[in-house]
């Protein structure tokens, strides 16, 4: 996160755990809206465990979304050859192809670029979670304020996919 944006560009902390992307999940209900006012909520620099609060929630709201415009009865019964995890339910993978095919995009690679997006969203908050074991304001505004810009820009996107 570091280089992610410019110090004098910083919203107030007030602004960085200002309400957004309240319409985009509203559609999936209030307790996505909560999760996310939540997740908003935690972010400060005074707060030692503001990133693990933070990707938790995020987590679980990116993860929702998914997992409840694709369905694994729905996935499995569309494509009985889906990749399954160990414990015999569709991947992320294969809900993504849903989604994807259900909107009329059918190409394979394209269902790649978007599982990887979701790849590094993740991955992203394995890493700033790796550092919440330290002192308390550890990570800047600046950082904050990328990591919300960049869960929102993957909330928008799973939104539109997952639109009827």
């Amino acid at each position: 996160m570091d280089g992610d944006g410019a110090t004098e560009d910083d919203p107030t902390e007030d602004e960085l755990r200002s309400p957004s992307m309240r319409a985009e999940l509203a559609t999936f209900g209030q307790d996505m809206v909560d999760r996310w006012t939540g997740a908003l909520f935690s972010l400060s620099p005074h707060n030692p465990d503001a990133a693990r609060r933070f990707c938790t929630s995020a987590r679980e709201v990116l993860i929702t979304m998914i997992d409840s415009t694709a369905p694994d009865s729905h996935v499995a019964e569309a494509d009985p050859t889906c990749d399954r995890t160990d414990k015999g339910v569709p991947t992320r993978r294969a809900k993504v192809t849903f989604l994807l095919r259900r909107k009329g995009v059918q190409e394979q690679s394209i269902a790649s670029l978007v599982e990887q997006d979701m790849d590094t969203v993740l991955t992203l908050f394995r890493d700033f979670n790796s550092g919440t074991h330290g002192h308390a304001g550890r990570f800047t505004i600046t950082q904050f304020n990328a990591l919300r810009i960049r869960v929102e820009s993957a909330i928008g996107f799973i939104h539109a996919l997952c639109k009827v």
